[in-house]
């Protein structure tokens, strides 16, 4: 009935809660390095950015 020993999975399963923390810090990790393999080995190119705004937006007439 009482057991000094901790209630473990049997089968030498992994805990729930320990499974969900585990692939939360693998797929955290994942995200990580795709953020980082981005950061550091993609190199951005250059482009004019213009972009038209018509005077009626900018300086509505006057009513």
């Amino acid at each position: 009935m009482w057991s000094s020993e901790p209630d473990r999975p049997q089968n030498g399963q992994m805990p729930t809660l320990f499974k969900f923390l585990y692939w939360c810090g693998l797929l955290a990790g994942l995200v990580y390095a795709v953020l980082f393999s981005l950061a550091y080995l993609v190199e951005p190119r250059e482009r004019p950015a213009v972009i038209e705004i018509p005077s009626e937006r900018t300086n509505p007439p006057a009513q």
